[in-house]
């Protein structure tokens, strides 16, 4: 659902409590007196940050402050854009030319989720508690030392034992008997 665009002069800024994002519609380095359009980037539901919008208006002189008004987001989010893109120098025409996401995965590039752990075979484990002498710490330096020869990560002790008693929970068969006490007698 896209809002229509709605012009508020500068002054108005000041003292709002930035409900929604701002951002610099037209500027004359002249006079630099320029209106604020209103506006609210919408993608799954979430806001996002104009990176694109960020870096023009940087290149209008403004201030870390009054690009964060004006693009309704945090000084520290203008810095570490800012930050990025020193790193990454990018030409007024070829930021123009990017769209908006293009700019933001530039700055931004997705970086890979923390380390994957490799999950033991609980049924094999379960197995193996049935046999005598056998503790689930011992499975566990076991299963340590088959992922140090992998070259995969091994779950520590409280993960290890967390996931075996949640597999114990989840394949635990039992049944309930519904009987009035004493009128029959269950052996096993």
């Amino acid at each position: 659902m896209n809002r229509p665009l709605e012009t508020v002069p500068l002054d108005r800024i000041n003292g709002a409590s930035r409900p929604l994002k701002w951002c610099i519609g037209t500027a004359t380095p002249a006079k630099m007196n320029f209106s604020i359009v209103r506006c609210k980037s919408i993608l799954g539901g979430l806001t996002m940050v104009n990176h694109k919008e960020i870096l023009r208006l940087k290149s209008l002189g403004l201030t870390h402050q009054k690009i964060a008004d004006a693009a309704g987001c945090g000084r520290n989010t203008v810095t570490r854009t800012l930050t990025r893109a020193r790193k990454r120098p990018f030409s007024g025409q070829q930021v123009q030319s990017m769209s908006q996401q293009e700019v933001s995965l530039q700055l931004f590039p997705t970086e890979s989720k923390g380390p994957v752990y490799k999950m033991p075979d609980y049924e094999w484990v379960h197995r193996e508690m049935q046999k005598s002498g056998v503790t689930l710490s011992l499975l566990l330096v076991e299963c340590c030392e088959q992922c140090h020869q992998s070259g995969e990560l091994a779950y520590k002790s409280t993960q290890f034992n967390k996931y075996y008693a949640d597999y114990i929970h989840k394949t635990k068969a039992t049944m309930h008997l519904e009987r009035k006490p004493g009128e029959t007698m269950q052996v096993d």
